[in-house]
């Protein structure tokens, strides 16, 4: 596919990042006005780059003409718009836009919505994705991480399980999840390296979490391995209490930061009935929330205390500073708070936070990235979201006659490196298949793979076995 990135921001890299170690190759092209930043980006990724302002025509029409997908990612909402609107027409012929945008009343926007051309540009709000993974974790405690898919009837989500019962048995004698869950990976905890001084790793660059391992009947759960599993997102809650976690709703929540992303955080939790307090650096003119707010900054100790931080059920530190998200988190975790949430943009911050003791460092690139990459596909496979230590999650047509329908699911010679999640099908909730299920002409199944970085060869060895199980052949849209 030939693919054009507008804007080397952070957004613009991280989606670099995951192109470059995707098993297809695909064809390149990063548009931007910095030459240092492309002349970097393109040596690291080793793609085109060009210099042009994405808003100009003549610059689109020389790049993106017959894109496959064009990627507005530039910093300017207007820019993108326009971008994805001209690049779209019949003049310039790209056949699929992605728009990034930040001021949620673009939700509005007549060309975006029906009558105007959705079939070929699809918005993404980077912020409000953030915010719902944010709310995620808050209304679930238990979870390491929560994603939702399917327009939010599914959750996939990462736990570490506490329950004594699941340890040590063959999973096939295990019957605790909830109906309709399913076990879909298996991150096994390094027995090393040890803490140091000040509880920070001997080696800070090394993760917890080993390999993933796709579960099959004989796989056992041990103390200190963390889990991904998926289901119904209106069960969640009867999930994390069937592995041990504590189900009491969460009562109250400090935000630090009132960007686009702490204000939507503030106002979802309003509207779950959350008590919130914002810690923003100054009054400003920026929209007001529901909440108290508390003018200061919040990496000293003095504010956290006058927010009340001691009491919180989570703190969450979402500044546009990295450092400042930081030491704010390490500090509300000091001062009592049960959990701490902190925005990350630099991936080499991740295992520094979660040594400091920080409970959920969240990338917002990484999230977004996810959503990008649905746009990535045949008629058939589609990415859903990639997932920490090697996963990805991708769902797939089952076409006519294809070998899915011709035997039951415990017959199929079915890749050791995929497990069957779900199975959607019009006009019914979705299910979990066992083995007796026999694949049905037209339904979608969501499949939870193994994806290795260190061996793209194998990943799409992978993907081509999964395309002929289901019938369908790998052609751009």
């Amino acid at each position: 596919m030939r693919l054009v990135v507008l804007g080397a921001g952070q957004m613009g890299e991280h989606l670099l990042w995951h192109l470059s170690r995707l098993p297809e190759r695909h064809d390149i092209v990063l548009v931007d006005r910095d030459p240092q930043v492309r002349t970097h980006l393109e040596r690291k990724y080793d793609i085109a780059a060009a210099e042009g302002d994405a808003s100009i025509p003549s610059v689109l029409l020389e790049h993106g003409e017959g894109a496959d997908v064009l990627f507005a990612l530039t910093h300017s909402d207007a820019t993108n718009l326009l971008a994805a609107i001209t690049a779209t027409d019949p003049v310039i012929g790209a056949r699929r836009a992605v728009v990034r945008l930040s001021d949620p009343r673009h939700r509005d926007n007549p060309l975006l919505d029906r009558g105007g051309r959705p079939e070929t540009v699809h918005t993404i709000f980077p912020e409000d994705l953030v915010a719902q993974a944010i709310l995620g974790i808050i209304r679930h405690p238990g979870a390491r991480s929560f994603r939702s898919f399917a327009d939010g009837a599914l959750a996939l989500v990462r736990a570490r399980p506490e329950r004594d019962f699941v340890f040590g048995k063959p999973l096939r004698d295990l019957d605790v999840a909830p109906r309709r869950w399913i076990l879909t990976g298996i991150l096994r905890r390094r027995r090393g390296p040890e803490p140091g001084e000040y509880g920070m790793l001997v080696d800070p660059a090394a993760d917890p979490a080993g390999p993933l391992h796709i579960p099959r009947g004989d796989s056992r759960i041990e103390v200190g391995d963390e889990i991904f599993a998926v289901g119904p997102a209106n069960s969640a809650s009867a999930f994390f209490r069937a592995i041990g976690h504590d189900s009491r709703p969460t009562r109250r929540v400090v935000i630090a930061g009132l960007g686009q992303v702490g204000r939507r955080l503030a106002e979802l939790l309003f509207d779950a009935d959350v008590e919130v307090t914002v810690i923003r650096r100054s009054s400003g003119r920026k929209r007001s929330v529901p909440a108290p707010t508390i003018i200061g900054d919040a990496a000293q100790e003095d504010i956290l205390a006058e927010a009340e931080v001691a009491g919180a059920d989570f703190f969450v530190a979402a500044t546009g500073a990295d450092e400042v998200n930081l030491m704010a988190a390490v500090l509300a975790k000091k001062s009592g708070a049960r959990r701490t949430i902190a925005l990350h943009n630099r991936e080499d911050l991740r295992q520094v936070l979660l040594t400091l003791g920080v409970d959920h460092p969240i990338s917002p690139g990484h999230i977004t990235a996810g959503e990008l990459m649905r746009h990535l596909h045949s008629r058939a496979l589609v990415r859903l979201d990639w997932v920490g230590g090697g996963g990805e999650l991708v769902e797939i047509e089952v076409a006519d006659g294809s070998p899915a329908t011709r035997a039951p699911l415990a017959e199929l010679d079915f890749p050791r490196d995929a497990i069957a999640g779900e199975v959607r099908r019009p006009g019914m909730a979705p299910f979990v298949p066992n083995g007796a299920y026999r694949f049905r002409p037209g339904e979608t199944v969501v499949l939870f793979i193994r994806a290795s970085e260190a061996d793209p060869d194998g990943e799409r060895e992978l993907l081509g076995a999964l395309e002929h199980l289901f019938g369908a052949a790998m052609e751009p849209v």
